[in-house]
């Protein structure tokens, strides 16, 4: 796509989006609607005894608190962490002459215009 721009004299532009702790935000309730809607219901089951009821501590030196509930967010550094939460960003707004793409917490806007300000605009009202 770049090139194809770059032969027609045209710019591609980009916005670039990193979501910090993305993955620590999924929230449950949402991605197992849209799961539930996608995929038959024994993975949903599945996926939810994998997400629900678990629990985490802190320890710092010798000490440990109780047990506290993890309300949001996917397991980190699982093999279905990154793919749940492309399942919960799925549904991300798009607009039309707009290319939007995704890798794991990772986002671009693209667009391609002759004027750098039309597409500066077209980013922005994106």
């Amino acid at each position: 796509m770049i090139n194809t721009a770059l032969e027609s004299n045209k710019y591609r532009t980009a916005a670039l989006l990193d979501s910090g702790q993305a993955y620590d935000e999924v929230w449950h309730e949402g991605l197992l609607y849209k799961i539930k809607t996608l995929f038959p219901d024994s993975i949903h089951k599945i996926l939810k005894s994998y997400l629900e009821n678990r629990y985490f501590l802190l320890k710092y030196r010798e000490e440990y608190t109780s047990l506290h509930p993890v309300l949001s967010g996917v397991p980190q550094s699982s093999v279905l962490g990154p793919v749940l939460y492309l399942l919960y960003t799925d549904d991300l707004c798009t607009a039309a002459g707009n290319t939007t793409t995704t890798f794991a917490n990772d986002s671009a806007v693209l667009t391609t215009q002759e004027d750098p300000a039309t597409a500066t605009r077209r980013l922005q009202a994106h």
